[in-house]
């Protein structure tokens, strides 16, 4: 597919824009709230500025079902019943 691709390398420069300054500027104006909290002074990093975070890396995806259960049963929050 790569070989017969007109462009083949446009998606790369389209996500390398999505990932640039620029790109996320863009992203915040139009879409707010959806560039990357990564992104200085994105609306999200702002929102966030100061405040304790905790990010789960692609290693531990599988045990986020488990750990958003125990985060929500430490908070207290209420629990829909069937």
């Amino acid at each position: 597919m790569l070989k017969t691709a007109s462009n083949p390398h446009a998606g790369l420069l389209w996500l390398e824009f999505q990932a640039s300054q620029e790109g996320q500027a863009i992203i915040d104006e139009y879409e707010p709230i959806s560039a990357s909290f990564y992104t200085p002074g994105s609306a999200l990093e702002k929102l966030l500025r100061g405040k304790k975070l905790s990010l789960v890396d692609w290693q531990n995806q599988h045990l986020k079902q488990t750990w958003m259960a125990k985060i929500v049963e430490a908070f207290g929050f209420p629990k829909a019943d069937r």
